[in-house]
């Protein structure tokens, strides 16, 4: 019964909105799955079924998952999403940031991408699945430190480490006056300008790139410079800090075979579907 209810809703939702004088307001669906469901193509077909009937102008979409960034879980990613495409509404990204994201975007997967600053790049339902613990608060991650040409985010106890290693400063510290005018001091006394600013760009940069040609200049101006910073980085001295020089390793490796993963990925791949990109507001208006 509920679910007969949420389902008239959803489909005279746009016949409440042309009556109350809001025909140019758009409806945005957003859709959770899981990781597991988003892979199986008669799941989709199910889902992509119903969606068809409603009267959606743009389809957020957040996948749960789980385990570090790979090529495997990219071509799942854009396979799955050609799917998507057959609803010829813009697909966007949901809490998908990152070079998962880019990668999206890349490819042609969506069309666009949402997460929030410094945080929540990736989606998780853990939270929404498993009851909270007695007497847990909750809380949200303190913000990050974006370090752009490695794709991480730094505490800023790790950044205090990470920009003493000899070296470091003059390869990772942010040069763009317009971003941080005092270079890497900026990027940890205010990384919330700094994260956005970069962030727009590198997305800005990717859609100056016509669609065909836009996969290829991904892996060579922004994963193959990756890899060669995580590798440098790898090499930094922190003195005590193991876990940091740790986490610098883990980093270099996902990133060197993403890298690998990615460029038989563009040879193989031939006809991407590309998603619809959603409008501006300014557009919308």
């Amino acid at each position: 019964m509920l679910k007969a209810r949420k389902e008239f809703q959803r489909k005279h939702l746009r016949n409440y909105l042309n009556k109350a004088g809001a025909g140019n307001v758009p409806i945005f669906y957003a859709l959770a799955l899981s990781y597991t469901v988003f892979r199986a193509e008669e799941e989709r077909e199910s889902i992509i079924e119903r969606l068809a009937q409603l009267p959606i102008d743009c389809l957020w979409i957040k996948i749960s998952q789980s385990g570090a960034l790979n090529h495997a879980m990219v071509r799942n990613l854009v396979h799955g999403a050609a799917q998507f495409h057959s609803l010829e509404v813009p697909l966007v990204g949901d809490m998908m940031g990152g070079l998962l994201g880019f990668s999206a975007l890349a490819f042609g997967a969506v069309g666009g991408v949402c997460h929030g600053v410094t945080q929540k790049e990736r989606f998780s339902a853990g939270s929404l699945t498993r009851p909270a613990k007695p007497g847990s608060k909750g809380f949200s991650r303190s913000t990050g430190i974006y370090v752009a040409p490695l794709g991480i985010h730094l505490t800023r106890r790790e950044a205090k480490a990470f920009f003493e290693a000899h070296g470091s400063k003059s390869r990772f510290g942010c040069k763009m006056k317009e971003c941080c005018p005092k270079g890497w001091t900026d990027m940890v006394d205010n990384p919330v300008r700094h994260s956005v600013f970069q962030r727009s760009l590198e997305i800005q940069r990717l859609s100056n790139v016509p669609g065909p040609r836009r996969a290829l200049q991904f892996l060579e101006e922004t994963v193959r410079p990756a890899t060669d910073a995580a590798m440098f980085a790898e090499t930094l001295s922190f003195d005590s800090q193991e876990q940091l020089a740790k986490r610098m390793r883990v980093n270099r490796k996902r990133i060197e075979r993403l890298r690998v993963g990615l460029g038989r990925f563009v040879q193989e791949c031939r006809d991407v579907s590309f998603s619809q990109t959603p409008p501006p507001r300014a557009m919308r208006d």
